[in-house]
């Protein structure tokens, strides 16, 4: 059996706290967006969303919303603070 990067990785889809999350790469801002799926249209009628995890990189954003096990309202609170 072959090893592959799943086997080092934390099993963020198994325990259910992506579930709800859509993950969008824009390659003019080179940044990934985490939109949970109630702030969807929000997202694509305008980029601004105020509820949308933004980085660089989409493994800073699945462990963000696996400390925050997937609650959206914790994510709005972590980007109004």
């Amino acid at each position: 059996m072959s090893e592959t990067y799943q086997d080092y990785e934390p099993n963020y889809i198994g325990n259910g706290f992506m579930f709800n999350w859509v993950f969008h790469y824009n390659p003019f801002t080179e940044l990934w967006a985490a939109i949970h799926r109630d702030d969807y249209m929000k997202y694509w009628d305008k980029t601004d969303c105020n509820k949308c995890l933004r980085s660089k990189n989409i493994s800073d954003l699945k462990e963000l919303l696996y400390k925050m096990k997937g609650d959206p309202e914790e994510v709005e609170k972590l980007i109004n603070e």
